[in-house]
């Protein structure tokens, strides 16, 4: 019983959990830029003549505006993967015995 009490309980967010929302978002983000406005590009006229016949053709296809703001909001949920990494990476350097692995690990994981 006097174990448990030495031992410290660590609450938190844990280095691997910030990873998979790091990699979930930067999913998201990439498959935004990819996918989504592909078929965003696919499926709106290259040109419109005025500001006005462009708001009347979103007004006709509504389901191309709703994919519009289906992409920004995606794409605003990717910009978080990087904050994260970053932050990562500045966390990894603080706890290494080795500065010098640490780089040739980053230089050379692929």
């Amino acid at each position: 019983m006097a174990d448990l009490e030495m031992t410290e309980m660590k609450t938190g967010v844990t280095g691997t959990t910030l990873k998979i929302i790091a990699i979930v978002a930067m999913f998201i983000d990439h498959f935004a830029a990819i996918f989504v406005e592909h078929y965003i590009m696919s499926v709106t006229p290259a040109s419109f003549s005025s500001a006005e016949a462009q708001m009347a053709w979103f007004r006709e296809n509504p389901g191309v505006a709703i994919m519009e703001i289906v992409y920004v909001v995606m794409r605003l949920i990717g910009r978080f993967g990087f904050p994260l990494f970053a932050f990562l990476i500045v966390e990894g350097f603080q706890h290494t015995r080795s500065v010098k692995n640490m780089h040739l690990t980053l230089a050379c994981s692929h």
